[in-house]
């Protein structure tokens, strides 16, 4: 039910309650980006939850002049992230339209060309459509993208399901970590590793700093931690 609440806001952002939310905790940015810092309130905590249940289980609508982001954005029919995960070949900042021909058709050879087959076969179940209804969000679950508690609450359960079973194999995990022998530095940095506390530039995006994001080295691919190591 929060994450529906959650839905209300993404498409029906006149309404009066949504635009009193917006005043108070994002007057200046869009709700599916506005990081976690804002406030501390319970509200705020509720609704982080709910977008969360929202972005796991929806994806950006695709047209024939969206502009989605190819690398960034989460437009792929594939549940697991909704992400290409290929090599970006294009650029970070590359649109939808890289792969769309002329005649608004995908282009095929290309796609072929560039993302994994399990990525090409998803690209390709998309229909373009002619119509511009504007980029908006999708829910994967439900045959018209249309958000429903039932279906939330399924994939909730799911989602709950694979932590706690992800949990107590996280739990070894992590006691095997701390009985290397190794420097205790050399531990510590790990822990900041995998949990996300290293200041790379998409790590400082996320807490409200304005970087960029690319990696100075390569300019080419944001600077996550996976890729800074």
């Amino acid at each position: 039910m929060l994450a529906k609440q959650c839905w209300c806001l993404i498409k029906w952002p006149d309404y009066l309650a949504a635009r009193v939310i917006k005043d108070r905790y994002f007057p200046t940015i869009d709700f599916l980006h506005v990081g976690s810092y804002v406030s501390r309130s319970f509200v705020w905590k509720s609704f982080l939850w709910g977008r969360e249940l929202l972005e796991a289980g929806s994806r950006c609508r695709v047209e024939v002049k969206s502009s989605v982001s190819i690398y960034s954005d989460r437009w792929v029919p594939r549940p697991n992230s909704f992400k290409i995960q290929s090599t970006s070949i294009f650029g970070s900042d590359a649109t939808i339209r890289s792969v769309i021909t002329p005649s608004n058709c995908w282009d095929i050879p290309r796609i072929r060309s560039v993302f994994s087959l399990e990525e090409v076969e998803a690209i390709l179940s998309i229909l373009l459509s002619a119509y511009q209804l504007g980029d908006s969000l999708l829910w994967y679950f439900e045959k018209y993208g249309v958000y429903s508690i039932r279906s939330g609450y399924k994939l909730g359960k799911s989602i709950k399901s694979r932590e706690v079973s992800s949990g107590s194999a996280m739990v070894a995990w992590w006691k095997s970590v701390w009985c290397i022998k190794v420097p205790l530095k050399v531990k510590i940095f790990l822990l900041k590793a995998c949990k996300g506390w290293l200041p790379t530039l998409i790590n400082l995006e996320s807490r409200g700093v304005s970087t960029g994001g690319l990696c100075p080295i390569c300019c080419k691919l944001p600077e996550s931690t996976v890729h800074a190591l």
